[in-house]
Protein backbone atom coordinates (compact mmCIF):
# COMPACT_ATOMS: atom_id res chain seq x y z
CA UNK A 1 0.00 0.00 0.00
CA UNK A 2 1.38 3.42 -0.89
CA UNK A 3 1.47 6.43 1.40
CA UNK A 4 -0.90 9.30 0.50
CA UNK A 5 0.76 12.34 -1.06
CA UNK A 6 -0.71 14.72 1.48
CA UNK A 7 0.80 12.92 4.46
CA UNK A 8 4.27 13.56 3.04
CA UNK A 9 4.22 16.26 0.35
CA UNK A 10 7.98 16.36 0.00
CA UNK A 11 9.63 13.17 -1.22
CA UNK A 12 12.95 14.41 0.19
CA UNK A 13 11.71 14.14 3.77
CA UNK A 14 10.88 10.82 5.35
CA UNK A 15 8.79 12.10 8.27
CA UNK A 16 5.11 12.90 8.35
CA UNK A 17 4.35 16.53 9.13
CA UNK A 18 1.74 17.79 11.53
CA UNK A 19 1.38 21.06 9.60
CA UNK A 20 1.95 21.94 5.95
CA UNK A 21 3.05 25.32 4.65
CA UNK A 22 0.94 27.00 1.99
CA UNK A 23 3.59 26.07 -0.57
CA UNK A 24 3.50 22.40 0.48
CA UNK A 25 -0.30 22.41 0.19
CA UNK A 26 0.04 23.88 -3.31
CA UNK A 27 2.46 21.14 -4.28
CA UNK A 28 0.26 18.41 -2.77
CA UNK A 29 -2.85 19.58 -4.65
CA UNK A 30 -0.92 20.79 -7.71
CA UNK A 31 -2.63 24.18 -7.64
CA UNK A 32 -1.41 27.77 -7.34
CA UNK A 33 -1.02 29.76 -4.12
CA UNK A 34 -3.87 31.92 -5.35
CA UNK A 35 -6.19 28.88 -5.49
CA UNK A 36 -5.20 27.78 -1.96
CA UNK A 37 -5.99 31.28 -0.66
CA UNK A 38 -9.33 31.18 -2.51
CA UNK A 39 -10.21 27.98 -0.63
CA UNK A 40 -9.12 29.60 2.66
CA UNK A 41 -11.06 32.84 2.06
CA UNK A 42 -14.17 30.89 1.02
CA UNK A 43 -14.02 28.94 4.29
CA UNK A 44 -13.42 25.65 2.49
CA UNK A 45 -9.93 25.15 3.95
CA UNK A 46 -9.01 25.86 7.57
CA UNK A 47 -5.60 27.12 8.62
CA UNK A 48 -3.50 27.36 11.77
CA UNK A 49 -1.71 30.63 12.44
CA UNK A 50 1.55 30.66 14.33
CA UNK A 51 2.84 34.18 14.55
CA UNK A 52 2.57 35.63 11.06
CA UNK A 53 2.78 32.24 9.36
CA UNK A 54 -0.19 30.21 8.19
CA UNK A 55 -0.22 26.40 8.08
CA UNK A 56 -2.65 23.70 6.98
CA UNK A 57 -3.38 20.45 8.82
CA UNK A 58 -3.03 17.54 6.33
CA UNK A 59 -6.42 16.13 7.42
CA UNK A 60 -8.07 19.43 6.39
CA UNK A 61 -6.47 19.12 2.96
CA UNK A 62 -7.85 15.59 2.69
CA UNK A 63 -11.27 16.93 3.72
CA UNK A 64 -11.12 19.51 0.94
CA UNK A 65 -10.34 16.78 -1.57
CA UNK A 66 -13.32 14.77 -0.34
CA UNK A 67 -15.54 17.86 -0.60
CA UNK A 68 -14.38 18.53 -4.16
CA UNK A 69 -14.90 14.89 -5.10
CA UNK A 70 -18.46 14.84 -3.72
CA UNK A 71 -19.29 18.15 -5.41
CA UNK A 72 -18.23 16.87 -8.80
CA UNK A 73 -14.84 18.53 -8.64
CA UNK A 74 -16.13 22.11 -8.91
CA UNK A 75 -13.37 24.37 -7.69
CA UNK A 76 -15.28 27.65 -7.79
CA UNK A 77 -18.49 28.24 -5.90
CA UNK A 78 -21.48 29.64 -7.74
CA UNK A 79 -22.11 33.28 -6.85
Amino acid sequence: MTEPLIANPSSREGNNKLLLTIQEACEALRVSRWQIYEFINAGRLKTVRIGRRRFIVPADLTGLIDELREGGGNVRQAS
